[in-house]
């Protein structure tokens, strides 16, 4: 009998900053060959990502977005045996200055300065 199983959990809050997620996957084969044989896929992923305002314009755009994040990811017949390939990533994703320049210039961004100057 062959099984295939999928999991994924993610965690996030308003409150912290930090997200994490998690993925597996099996697959076990009826009969075992060269060509059809178990496998497993396991991510372990996390992030950190500031809380920016959201009802505050002046705020959010003051506030600084820089995201870190890192991905395990491992694959092989047993995610956690010896021979199972693992692969990590890290990064971080920043808001460049030109970036902020556009929004600070869109049509909605300057709207909504006004509204705020007029007290909605």
């Amino acid at each position: 009998k062959a099984q295939y199983v999928a999991t994924f959990a993610i965690a996030s809050s308003y409150v912290s900053p930090q997200a994490k997620a998690f993925l597996f996957l099996e697959k076990s084969p009826a009969q075992t060959s060269s060509e059809s044989r178990p496998w497993q896929v396991c991510a372990a992923s996390s992030a950190y990502a500031p809380n920016v305002p959201l009802m505050n314009f002046a705020k959010a755009m003051n506030a600084d977005p820089t995201t870190y994040f890192q991905v395990q990811l491992s694959a092989g017949e047993q995610c956690n045996h010896g021979s199972a390939t693992q692969v990590t990533l890290k990064g971080k994703l920043k808001q460049s200055e030109e970036r902020k320049q556009y929004l600070a210039h869109e049509p909605l961004a300057q709207l909504c300065k006004r509204e705020m100057q007029e007290g909605n």
